[in-house]
């Protein structure tokens, strides 16, 4: 007598892992765009040190990140970083479903801004630039993991991250 299996027992062993991988697979999505997100915190966090450093030294901001004491590429793989007009400094998304990251920095004008020093995750700018339902909630969800939405703002969607 032939010892083996029979085809409905492979068929049974390749639907058993279609499902797992079915369920696996939008978990390791959200980590690997979680693990892109706090990569490029890290680096806007690193960016809005060496701006407030500079600040201290110099009494204002600098124009361009050439100044800065870091290395910083503009262009990263995922996200492109700049500050701007001695305010932000903000990591932008590359690719599709992926939020805004802005930094404000200490002393961006006279009087109490409510901004002064805080750390958002924006998604209003897809909704803003035409980017689909799908995308939007993606970067939403990214957002929440990072912190709850912003009470003092009203522009929508911005999430006071806990950096």
């Amino acid at each position: 007598m032939k010892k083996g299996f029979t085809l409905i027992e492979l068929l049974v062993v390749v639907l058993i892992i279609g499902i797992l991988s079915a369920v696996a697979l939008p978990q390791y999505q959200k980590a690997v765009a979680k693990s892109r997100a706090t990569e490029a915190l890290a680096i806007l966090k690193a960016l809005t040190d060496a701006q407030e450093i500079y600040y201290m030294a110099n009494g204002a901001y600098a124009e361009d990140l050439e100044a800065l004491d870091i290395q910083v590429r503009p262009e990263g793989n995922y996200f492109s970083y700049a500050c701007k007009e001695g305010r932000t400094c903000q990591a932008s998304p590359k690719q599709a479903g992926y939020p805004v990251f802005e930094f404000h920095l200490q002393n961006i004008g006279t009087g109490q801004d409510v901004r002064s020093g805080k750390h958002w995750c924006m998604v209003q700018r897809l909704v803003n630039n035409g980017a689909s339902e799908s995308e939007i909630q993606k970067a939403r969800d990214l957002c929440k993991s990072f912190g709850p939405l912003d009470p003092e703002m009203t522009e929508g969607y911005h999430y006071l991250l806990s950096y």
